[in-house]
């Protein structure tokens, strides 16, 4: 059992070697686990779990699999979105982290602000091009601003400019596979007594 940058992992060794109909039973029953623990990753990553302010985005893209790699039958969960690992609290190789500092590739990151977010807390706008009449107010020992002109001497701040924002790990798949790993063990034995019991 392992979890890596792409999800959550089960591997199990074909417990019948020369028993083909057994080993059938396993990576039919692996199917039917792996959609449990899927199931678990999916809640955990919206409203209902760890995430406040859930757009269903990162939930709808876990996927699942289930594969023969070598002697062993593998079931994974996993997303391909990037930020998927940096939620989860995992880089690239594996490790884990608390959290993941991103930095902007070429000028500055458009943090939104309060009057960017809908009131579940998600971002209104992709990208600050997006909102009309905004103007850079740069401010002495502070991050600058984006903020929307609404009147002559009235504006509404909707972007902190900032070089690199933390994001801190709120894992959703590694505690899907430690709460639902006996679950999805007792339905793959169950498919696997079922073939028992038929001979």
């Amino acid at each position: 059992m392992a979890v890596d940058f792409s999800g959550s992992r089960v591997t199990l060794p074909p417990l019948f070697p020369g028993k083909p109909k057994l080993d059938q039973a396993v990576f039919k029953g692996m199917k039917k686990g792996i959609i449990h623990i899927q199931q678990l990753a999916r809640k955990n990553a919206t409203n209902q779990g760890v995430f406040k302010a859930a757009s269903g985005r990162l939930a709808g893209s876990i996927a699942r699999e289930v594969k023969a790699e070598g002697n062993a039958i593998v079931g994974r969960i996993g997303s391909p979105l990037v930020y998927a690992g940096v939620q989860e609290g995992l880089d690239r190789q594996g490790r884990s982290r608390t959290a993941t500092i991103i930095k902007a590739k070429n000028k500055k990151l458009a943090i939104p602000l309060g009057a960017a977010r809908t009131k579940a807390g998600r971002a209104r706008f992709t990208s600050p091009r997006q909102v009309p009449n905004l103007r850079v107010i740069p401010r002495r020992g502070k991050s600058t601003l984006l903020a929307r002109v609404v009147a002559r001497n009235k504006i509404i701040p909707m972007f902190v400019l900032k070089d690199s924002v933390k994001i801190k790990a709120r894992p959703y798949m590694r505690p899907a596979l430690k709460t639902g790993f006996f679950r999805a063990t007792e339905i793959i034995m169950n498919d696997v007594i079922k073939v028992i019991d038929a001979r």
